[in-house]
């Protein structure tokens, strides 16, 4: 092979790359697996927090996804307890700490089923809750 083709097959080469990598820069199609297949209703529910701790999430064992958002202005901490917990040991400062604007989700990678708590140090926060 001379030189000459050989610079055009590589060229060519990369150019059938390039549209390939191009191309999959565009594809938004996400597999999920089947473990992330929903059908039928999903629950949207809207909570608030305040200082006294009250349950996000109850225990659901059939429960596939969840997604935890804090709307407001305060910072909320949710604390993974069975619903028989004593809710004087749920307190602001311990379990995940869900920033302003930010969320948390449970799904089939970290899937918790029985009951989420939360409380705030001080005000009230919404929390936009979904649930499969």
């Amino acid at each position: 092979m001379t030189h000459d083709k050989l610079i055009i097959v590589l060229i060519l080469v990369a150019l059938l790359l390039g549209v390939c990598l191009f191309g999959r820069m565009f594809d938004k199609t996400v597999s999920l697996g089947s473990a992330n297949i929903f059908t039928g209703d999903v629950t949207n529910t809207s909570k608030n927090a305040s200082s006294t701790a009250t349950t996000t999430l109850s225990r659901n064992l059939q429960r596939q996804y969840a997604s935890l958002c804090n709307d407001g202005g305060q910072v909320v901490y949710l604390n993974f307890r069975p619903s028989t917990a004593n809710v004087a040991s749920t307190t602001a400062g311990t379990g995940y700490r869900l920033a302003t604007a930010t969320c948390y989700v449970i799904d089939s990678d970290n899937l918790y089923q029985d009951t989420v708590w939360m409380v705030t140090s001080s005000g009230t926060s919404t929390i936009s809750v979904i649930e499969k």
